[in-house]
């Protein structure tokens, strides 16, 4: 992208998720676009330049949104109109069973983008001999919608072939949820120097009221300090693994990175209880593999998990405080783009609230010469600073990921980071223990 800054890259990024989490007009969307034209350059089908992007939509104008023609000679020579409608606009309505037609505001919509698309081609490109230009490479686009309303037609054939035809040649209806995520496979990766989530000022602030005073008998849960490798954490949630009646807890990995030198797995490494250091409560069976990550080598640590066998004689409880008992995961790409942010973060017998911020395919952790990568992270702001470790969730108990870092930006403003946890579940073939034991 040419004379576009990361800096801009990741502020739109950031502003296109805030504004598809919320109720917004046209007018802050062609505003935004008008803004940032790169997000159509990088996300359109098309070979683009941010500058070829021009605003049009003044007021009391027959004009369109947007037009986008090349501004030098080129190979690639396309041309075309973008009409802008909002995210929470209708596409299509059912008169009937088994037929769809478009709504008014999208039929009108798309005719207005294929004849300004053609007027572009006429007023650019026709009277210009530096330019050999095909009909077909005349587009018409309209960003209107969510995918959700297409998704369930899309998946019935006949619903979806009548759904093409309603479209005319070369003309291109994209939901904003879905250019958004065009957008965002395009951003390049964030990197910040990022501190594993262990601090003394955990163990010193441990006490018996933390955790409710259950009974003389240890029973571990969500949240609940554990230490091993000289280090403090939390437990996530407690599993159950695929073929096996055991009993398991993931928690964070504290063999991070932070040094030049290879991480030894810890395998089998006791693990103990957060009050009673001498109370052996399970092993580290399975660590996440950490990988160096190079360009010829793209390898990840992809969950920054350990996963805990715990000793049959010990109970463990997966009930959250307030929220009852753990009943499944959470989808926070389906949280977002329906405008739900709020989280909630169980550390100790404390349960804070705080704010998804951003989602990152892949984040990177500089470590003397190296660079680390860990995939689906979500950052966090509010919630305060909590455990490694600690699981967060959602309004309805559903797990969503767990904290595993935290990070200082440019502005000295703190942020913790989540891993995700369906893929950490995927990965390993486990399930959330439904019944206490």
């Amino acid at each position: 992208m040419k004379n576009v800054t990361r800096s801009q890259i990741y502020d739109a990024r950031d502003q296109f998720a805030s504004m598809l989490s919320k109720k917004t007009k046209e007018a802050e969307w062609q505003r935004f676009f008008s803004d940032n034209p790169f997000v159509f350059s990088e996300a359109l089908p098309l070979r683009l330049e941010p500058e070829d992007i021009v605003p049009r939509g003044r007021p009391g104008k027959s004009e369109p949104d947007f037009i986008f023609y090349p501004k030098t000679p080129s190979s690639n020579p396309f041309c075309g109109a973008i009409e802008i409608k909002k995210p929470s606009s209708k596409i299509i309505t059912l008169p009937r069973k088994q037929i769809i037609t478009l709504t008014r505001d999208a039929d009108t919509a798309i005719k207005q983008a294929t004849i300004y698309a053609g007027q572009t081609y006429k007023d650019h490109i026709s009277s210009d001999s530096n330019y050999i230009f095909l009909g077909n490479r005349i587009y018409a686009f309209v960003i209107m919608g969510l995918s959700d309303e297409l998704a369930k037609l899309m998946a019935d054939e006949h619903m979806a072939e009548q759904l093409t035809k309603l479209l005319p040649s070369n003309c291109h209806l994209l939901p904003f949820d879905e250019l958004y995520r065009l957008f965002n496979s395009k951003v390049p990766p964030r990197i910040f120097s990022l501190y594993p989530a262990l601090d003394d000022f955990y163990i010193n602030s441990l006490t018996d009221n933390d955790y409710n005073n259950f009974s003389e008998d240890i029973v571990l849960f969500p949240g609940q300090r554990i230490k091993y490798d000289d280090s403090i954490v939390s437990i996530c949630c407690f599993v159950k693994r695929e073929h096996d009646d055991g009993k398991y807890a993931i928690t964070m990995d504290t063999i991070q990175p932070l040094s030049d030198s290879k991480p030894t797995p810890v395998y089998s490494w006791p693990v103990y209880d957060g009050t009673s250091p001498t109370k052996k409560i399970g092993i580290i069976e399975l660590n996440s593999p950490i990988h160096p990550f190079s360009p010829k080598n793209r390898k990840y640590n992809s969950h920054a998990a350990s996963i805990v066998k715990i000793m049959p004689d010990i109970k463990v409880c997966n009930t959250l405080p307030q929220f009852g008992t753990i009943n499944g995961l959470a989808d926070y790409d389906e949280m977002i783009l329906r405008g739900t942010r709020d989280i909630y973060i169980v550390d100790g017998g404390s349960i804070k609230q705080g704010r998804i911020d951003s989602v990152f395919s892949t984040f990177y952790i500089k470590s003397g010469n190296h660079k680390f990568g860990f995939t689906d992270c979500i950052t966090i702001e509010g919630g305060e600073r909590s455990t490694g470790g600690s699981p967060v969730i959602d309004k309805q108990g559903r797990l969503i990921g767990m904290i595993f870092a935290r990070f200082i930006n440019r502005a000295s403003r703190e942020y913790q980071v989540m891993c995700s946890l369906p893929n950490i579940f995927n990965e390993l073939n486990l399930t959330p223990l439904q019944k206490n034991n």
